[in-house]
């Protein structure tokens, strides 16, 4: 298991098109793949679960993967999130 610890970097937090297109890169991902916000287990391949996270500007969320290929899905999701700065 890994994880790495982000900064929700955009204003208005995670909301529907950041949150879709992290749920579609879990998803092509074939083992877990969850954020963990507050002590809290949300399942990274369901955009309504993300959006039910309600991760707002600022906050530390941490992603966590399991299995081959682990650190690569990590990694894409990361960078997902850093991307919204500029949505």
């Amino acid at each position: 298991m890994l994880q790495k610890t982000y900064e929700v970097k955009n204003m208005s937090g995670i909301h529907a098109r950041p949150a879709q297109k992290i749920a579609e890169a879990a998803q092509r991902y074939t083992d877990d793949v969850h954020f963990i916000k507050a002590g809290q287990l949300y399942n990274a391949k369901s955009l309504l679960t993300i959006l039910s996270m309600g991760a707002k500007y600022k906050e530390k969320i941490s992603v966590v993967a399991t299995g081959q290929g682990a650190e690569e899905i990590i990694e894409e999701i990361g960078r997902l999130l850093c991307e919204l700065k500029k949505s």
